[in-house]
C-alpha cells in the first residue's frame, strides 16, 4: 500500500484528487493539507509516506520551495506537483 499526502490550498483540488486516487486500489490518502508547513510537520512525524501531492502555487512557501526543503531535508518522499494555474499549467 503507498500511502500519499495532498498539498493545497484549495479545497475543490482535494476532492478532485482524492476522487481520481480512489481508483487505485494500491493508493492511501494519509493526509490533506492547504499549506506546506503543515504537511511537513506530518511528514516529520511519518517517515512511511511515499507520494505528496504537492500545489505548484500557494500562499506562503511555494510548492517548488517545499519540494527543494524537502529534498534538502533527506526525505524519501517523491513529488508531483499539480496546479489548476493557467501560469503554470
Amino acid at each position: 500500500m503507498m500511502k500519499v499526502i495532498l498539498i493545497d490550498d484549495d479545497p475543490v483540488m482535494h476532492l478532485i484528487l482524492r476522487k481520481m486516487l480512489v481508483k487505485f486500489p494500491g493508493v492511501q490518502v494519509a493526509g490533506a493539507f492547504k499549506d506546506t508547513q503543515s504537511a511537513a510537520a506530518f511528514l516529520s512525524a511519518n517517515n512511511d509516506i511515499g507520494l505528496a501531492f504537492v500545489d505548484i502555487s500557494m500562499p506562503g512557501e511555494s510548492g517548488m520551495v517545499f519540494a527543494s526543503r524537502m529534498e534538502e531535508a533527506g526525505g524519501g518522499v517523491q513529488i508531483v506537483f499539480v496546479t489548476s494555474s493557467k501560469e503554470f499549467a
